[in-house]
């Protein structure tokens, strides 16, 4: 990242801290909450850029009050223990956002895959109802310049309307609102290419009660290949920092198999968890695979 970004993110951060702990205190629009990015992959400045690209685009959109770093944030950041390079709990969210009296709590991971490839995935929940406003993933393939304007984009359809809570508790995990998911296919459904046909020993897997201290929970969805062409698994994408996801590179031939393992860290995440994770394979067909649970 160019040292003249930093300048840019360190001239707007001062001028922010200096009107105070809420910014445009005094009127009665609500207030955003902005926590610090996070993702173990990417670098400390790749993780300051996307926070304050969200933060400028609360302080922006004049239609919200962008809550201010000082004593009472970082004192409730210290009270839900959080980390910038783990992750961070729906609970712990929501729990932030009472300390510190907003309304709506914005929080961003990133995922970098290569040197020019990142995952940037968002959420906002209004702190009063625990309920999700917005939650959705962004692939990123420009570089770091890429994923700061990706940044801005999000900044703009989040805070650029008056959000609408889709009541799903956010303590419960829910998958991706956005886009909407087409029927999950059964064992041996056949694709809309009318030429592949495949199955899966599962589509949706229920881990039962898994207990938090015990770590990542991980199963692994097996396709098979019933068609003469010939399959390959183009991306496992997922919809939380809570998940991992690893597949199979090699071409499915006929009669073979591929695998998709997916793994869910329970860490801060007690109670039930249903996610969903988005396959594309042939780089145009999708399907969806489910994991579900509880955390104690």
């Amino acid at each position: 990242m160019t040292k003249q970004i930093f300048i840019s993110i360190l001239t707007c951060t001062i001028a922010f801290l200096s009107c105070g702990s809420v910014y445009g205190q005094g009127n009665n629009k609500k207030t955003v909450a902005v926590v610090p990015a996070v993702g173990a992959s990417v670098s400390q400045d790749v993780r300051i850029g996307v926070t304050e690209g969200l933060r400028e685009g609360v302080f922006k959109s004049g239609k919200y009050t962008l809550v201010a770093r000082g004593k009472a944030f970082d004192q409730a950041l210290s009270e839900i223990k959080f980390q910038q390079g783990g992750a961070v709990s729906d609970n712990q969210l929501t729990e932030f956002g009472h300390a510190l009296g907003a309304n709506y709590v914005c929080y961003a991971t990133v995922s970098k895959y290569t040197e020019t490839s990142f995952r940037i995935t968002y959420e906002m929940i209004d702190v009063a109802s625990g309920t999700y406003v917005e939650m959705n993933s962004v692939d990123v393939r420009n570089g770091v310049d890429g994923l700061l304007s990706a940044t801005d984009e999000i900044a703009k359809k989040l805070f650029n309307s008056e959000p609408t809570p889709n009541n799903t508790p956010a303590s419960n995990n829910p998958t991706i609102p956005t886009p909407a998911p087409a029927p999950t296919p059964r064992v041996g459904d056949v694709t809309n290419n009318t030429s592949m046909t495949y199955s899966f020993n599962v589509t949706d897997h229920d881990f039962g009660t898994i207990e938090e201290k015990n770590g990542n929970a991980t199963f692994v969805f097996v396709l098979t290949n019933n068609s003469n062409a010939t399959i390959v698994i183009t991306d496992a994408r997922i919809s939380c920092g809570c998940l991992r996801t690893d597949w199979s590179k090699e071409p499915i031939r006929q009669g073979k198999t591929g695998t998709i393992t997916v793994s869910y860290n329970p860490l801060g995440r007690p109670g039930s968890f249903n996610r969903t994770i988005t396959v594309i394979i042939n780089q145009s067909t999708t399907l969806y695979l489910k994991i579900h649970g509880t955390v104690v």
